[in-house]
């Protein structure tokens, strides 16, 4: 495979998993929470800089490799700018304006993080999402509420029953690189650190909605479209003219 071929086969490998992301990004429109995903592309000796560096150089090996100049690697990243908030007037409905998301304990034990704010109560008077998971504390222990008639939540997070302070919203912050989105407004962090913020407030009664443009996203994925059918041509260009060419030499 010529370089010509090479980097245009490369540039509809991109064009389709953007057209996927583009995909993901409309049909959560509706989605309370979500954050729309871009398609960031690394060079690919800038990327085993990042993943193996030399000890003793900091660069990875083979990095000044030419033939390494023009590969590169794509992968999903998350843009975590503030959806619009719609109000609901539902005291068990919380909006963050700011940094951060709300710990939610998995059915595993482990911890995700949402910015899908529309939470119940269980039989148990556990805090959970639509889909019956804990919400937790700062201590990593799940929120629970006798009865919603007086409950009161400030912009900090603080959970009050009446004049009583009865818990606290665990909110905690990461850079976009670090998250992995898994579904149900539910994302995991490869960040080992705490994640502790305190650049945000909460909106009880309102929630906060998708971050996707829905013009936007159409306008990206016509020109995503465009874009892929250009790099077709190419690889078709390349080919015709390799087989006229071979015509040329066996005649």
């Amino acid at each position: 495979m010529n370089k010509g071929t090479y980097l245009a086969t490369q540039g509809m490998v991109y064009e389709s998993m953007r057209m996927d992301m583009i995909a993901n990004n409309l049909a959560n429109l509706n989605s309370a929470g979500f954050k729309k995903s871009h398609l960031h592309l690394t060079a690919f000796k800038d990327y085993l800089n990042q993943s193996i560096p030399d000890k003793e150089t900091g660069l990875a090996p083979n990095s000044k490799n030419p033939n390494l100049s023009t590969a590169t690697v794509a992968n999903y990243r998350l843009n975590l700018a503030d959806g619009p908030v719609r109000e609901t007037n539902q005291p068990l409905d919380l909006a963050i304006q700011g940094k951060g998301f709300f710990g939610v304990l998995n059915h595993d034990g482990t911890v995700s993080y949402t910015r899908n704010g529309s939470f119940t109560l269980d039989d148990q008077g556990n805090l959970v999402t639509q889909n019956g998971l804990p919400i937790l504390d700062p201590d990593e222990q799940p929120i629970q509420i006798d009865q919603i008639s007086n409950l009161r939540v400030t912009n900090k997070g603080e959970i009050f029953d009446g004049e009583e302070m009865v818990s606290q919203l665990m909110i905690r912050d990461f850079p976009s690189d670090s998250l992995i989105q898994k579904g149900n407004s539910l994302y995991q962090t490869t960040d080992s650190s705490e994640g502790n913020t305190s650049e945000f407030n909460i909106l009880q009664g309102y929630l906060e909605g998708s971050n996707a443009n829905p013009v936007h996203q159409m306008v990206q994925m016509i020109e995503t479209l465009r874009n892929f059918q250009g790099y077709q041509k190419t690889i078709q260009a390349f080919n015709d003219s390799v087989q006229q060419i071979n015509e040329t030499a066996r005649s």
